[in-house]
């Protein structure tokens, strides 16, 4: 990630998901309504321009470019779109359920799980996408949105003269309630397969869930660290750094969490608790630099620096 990227992601944490990889299949993000706005990469350095699209990209959004860094496709939650900015041949109604309803097909149709949406190359053709549903409960006059199942689609780049289909959608992988937000991904130590981390609402368990190079999905859970409160939920961001050796979450109210990641066995260890300054606002972002040393923190006035090769993380702010 070049540190264009890095500055960027402090700005934006809240409005797509970002992958880090060695090649640039994240060279491309697409944000924003009434068409969206592109950031390309390509050429070392973020090129910002409006683009009129037919669709809109919320808080669920997630890109995908080859490994060249030509767009391939990006999805708002409700669909894919291909590189001609049209719906993917079967890549409409993902997210099956009331929330699909009542959003994808309103007069502003994206999807609104925050961060739920992660692409992941799988070989020179075939991408998988892994997205969260959401779900909303009225308790008058309360109302409680929260991530209740974690689904994959498979998208295939050789149909349609290399446009793409989605050869399978909607699989379940899980169904539990999940942490809005705390959804990222990190390549396996072989090079090959995937690790994706989910944390469940309101408690100190996460689902680990593996990528196989055969296309295999698993889930773990792993029970470590502190339990986050429900008034975080959707209020930060989770990442590993571009080692894959430390996994952090970071929101105001559970503060840092920093974890050591095992890249071959899927496992958090060394949980660290860092207390944050008071000026931090509701919601923050968070990034780490591209040697995978610095992390750096967003609050509502300031960016603070931490050093996590330091003995002590938290005085080296």
């Amino acid at each position: 990630m070049q540190s264009s990227k890095l500055k960027l992601v402090l700005l934006f944490s809240f409005s797509f998901h970002i992958i880090s990889l060695a090649q640039k299949h994240d060279n491309n993000w697409i944000i924003g309504y009434d068409g969206g706005t592109n950031i390309d990469f390509n050429n070392g350095y973020p090129n910002i321009y409006y683009a009129d699209r037919p669709s809109d990209m919320g808080v669920t959004n997630a890109c995908m470019s080859d490994s060249l860094g030509n767009l391939l496709f990006y999805t708002n939650g409700c669909k894919i779109f291909n590189s001609n900015d049209e719906i993917m041949d079967n890549g409409n109604h993902l997210n099956p359920g009331f929330v699909y309803d009542e959003f994808c097909l309103s007069s502003l149709p994206t999807y609104i799980s925050i961060n739920g949406a992660i692409a992941l190359p799988f070989n020179d053709s075939i991408y998988y996408l892994f997205h969260q549903s959401a779900k909303i409960e009225f308790d008058d006059p309360n109302v409680y949105l929260y991530t209740d199942r974690l689904y994959y689609s498979i998208i295939n780049m050789n149909y349609n003269n290399d446009l793409g289909r989605v050869i399978d959608k909607n699989i379940i992988v899980l169904e539990d309630t999940m942490h809005s937000g705390d959804f990222t991904s990190v390549r396996h130590a072989n090079g090959i397969d995937w690790w994706i981390l989910a944390a469940k609402r309101e408690t100190n368990q996460y689902f680990t869930v593996s990528l196989t190079g055969n296309g295999a999905v698993t889930v773990e859970t792993q029970s470590i660290g502190d339990s986050t409160k429900y008034i975080s939920d959707g209020a930060g961001q989770a990442l590993f750094s571009p080692d894959g050796t430390k996994y952090v979450r970071y929101n105001p109210v559970d503060e840092i969490q920093i974890f050591d990641f095992n890249r071959t066995t899927g496992e958090l260890s060394n949980y660290q608790k860092i207390t944050i300054p008071g000026d931090t606002a509701f919601v923050g972002g968070a990034a780490i630099s591209p040697n995978s040393r610095y992390l750096y923190i967003s609050s509502q006035v300031k960016f603070y620096q931490y050093d996590l090769q330091a003995t002590d993380i938290a005085a080296s702010r």
